[in-house]
């Protein structure tokens, strides 16, 4: 069976972090983000298949010689170039010629949780669903963050028919329910068709209505869910999976300075009464001694000598080819 991983955007409210990775890369409690995304896949999977952008050959080189206990993995990787934006649906057209199964999963990879995907492929099945996607329910002010699904009748199978589909509503009055698109969906084989190919498309706005009259159905997941889309969800989903995550290897904390409340990537050192708050450090950055830093966020190999609040600290150029303002999907 094969899975389509979504990895095809900048991350451009994470950079400067993204500015020198791809965002399926970033460490997420001190393990890359796409890890905890594979970490989900059912033993049906054995192919997946990642669409990206940005940095596509880090990428590929990381997946061909994943580390450790991830290199036992005898999944096969493809990586699909997008040599532009295609959105949700279009990045699935884009890898249909690597398609095999006649299900398949498609997965943001921005998504860290634990939701038990073999439950969900074993519902759609029974259910004879022709589209499953993951429903996570959401407090009633976060609904418009999210697409919003109007919940039909629950099935034998444990699912929930979908009789609507609002993709962020702009008011939680608008919001037919609290469950939203938990960015995990299984589909059948026929729905590649629906997808015109070459161009923008979004799964949420173009193709999902189309399903709605076919058997489309949503089931629930349960456990932390986090879409790691800034620098705080960041945080939060490093503090979610991993209490007491603070630092990758090498970390250093010098005299009387403190790290509270932030995360940071390998070989960072904090000098002495230093003192960082809320922040997220790249890869190898240095705070220099007595500096303050809080709510901000460090690119790698950064050395900071002067204090700030709610900073994007980067003080190279920018690198060629990342975007000025967010990339987004057809929405």
């Amino acid at each position: 069976m094969d899975a389509i991983i979504l990895a095809g955007g900048y991350g451009t409210r994470l950079r400067p972090l993204t500015y020198t990775r791809p965002k399926p890369l970033l460490p997420v409690a001190g393990r890359p983000m796409i890890e905890w995304v594979l970490d989900r896949l059912p033993p049906e999977v054995s192919r997946v298949i990642v669409a990206v952008n940005w940095k596509a050959q880090a990428l590929g080189a990381y997946l061909q010689n994943r580390p450790g206990k991830a290199a036992r993995d005898r999944r096969t990787f493809i990586v699909v170039k997008e040599d532009e934006p295609l959105g949700t649906a279009g990045a699935v057209k884009n890898c249909e010629k690597f398609l095999t199964s006649d299900s398949f999963f498609v997965l943001n990879a921005d998504i860290v949780s634990r939701m038990d995907l073999g439950a969900m492929l074993k519902a759609h099945r029974a259910a004879r669903a022709v589209g499953t996607i993951a429903l996570k329910e959401v407090p009633l002010a976060d609904v418009v963050n999210f697409g919003v699904i109007q919940p039909g009748a629950t099935t034998p199978a444990g699912t929930t028919t979908i009789q609507g589909f609002v993709e962020k509503p702009k008011d939680p009055a608008l919001a037919p329910s609290r469950l939203i698109n938990a960015g995990a969906y299984l589909l059948e084989r026929r729905v590649r068709s629906l997808i015109p190919a070459g161009k923008m498309v979004s799964m949420e706005k173009e193709i999902f209505p189309q399903l709605i009259p076919q058997g489309f159905h949503g089931f629930g997941i349960d456990g932390p869910w986090i879409d790691v889309g800034d620098p705080k969800r960041l945080l939060d989903a490093c503090h979610t999976l991993d209490a007491h995550f603070k630092a990758g290897p090498e970390f250093r904390l010098g005299d009387h300075a403190t790290f509270t409340g932030s995360v940071a990537g390998k070989g960072c050192t904090v000098r002495a009464s230093a003192h960082v708050e809320g922040c997220v450090l790249g890869d190898g950055v240095t705070v220099d001694t007595g500096v303050h830093l809080k709510d901000c966020v460090v690119g790698d190999g950064e050395f900071v000598r002067d204090s700030a609040t709610a900073q994007r600290i980067w003080t190279k150029p920018v690198p060629a080819g990342y975007p000025a303002s967010q990339v987004g999907n057809a929405l």
